[in-house]
């Protein structure tokens, strides 16, 4: 006899919260623009949340599920002799679109932004074209 009853819903839950037990944690290094999907797929595959760089000073890594770095880039944060780690994501983008991001992230901090934006095309222009960059 075949099964007919509609398969189980997969239910994902709209808000994460940290692991009140101790886990450990999965560290993700990604260039700027890569981490967001892999951090919000494990979210929902595990319903506990992730941290980063910018939340980083709020939470623990020891409680969430996944840790996401850009280090070695300068002002990223390294973690190191950390017992608990479970293992790493590397994370390989297009050169060209890594490029782009990093840019985004260098007018971020340059203007004080907390979070990644992106630059104006004129600006992105001009640094494209500059010495600096060739």
């Amino acid at each position: 006899s075949v099964d007919d009853s509609p398969p189980p819903r997969c239910r994902i839950p709209r808000e994460y919260r940290l692991s009140k037990q101790p886990t450990s944690p999965a560290y993700l290094a990604s260039f700027h623009g890569g981490g967001k999907v892999i951090s919000n797929l494990a979210q929902a595959l595990t319903g506990i949340a992730t941290t980063n760089q910018v939340n980083y000073a709020k939470h623990r890594t020891d409680h969430s599920v996944l840790f996401e770095t850009h280090y070695p880039l300068h002002g990223a944060i390294k973690i190191q002799d950390d017992d608990n780690f479970r293992g790493t994501i590397l994370l390989l983008r297009n050169p060209i679109d890594s490029i782009l991001s990093s840019f985004n992230a260098f007018y971020a901090r340059q203007y004080h932004y907390l979070i990644d934006i992106r630059a104006p095309a004129e600006d992105w222009i001009r640094y494209r074209d500059s010495a600096q960059f060739a």
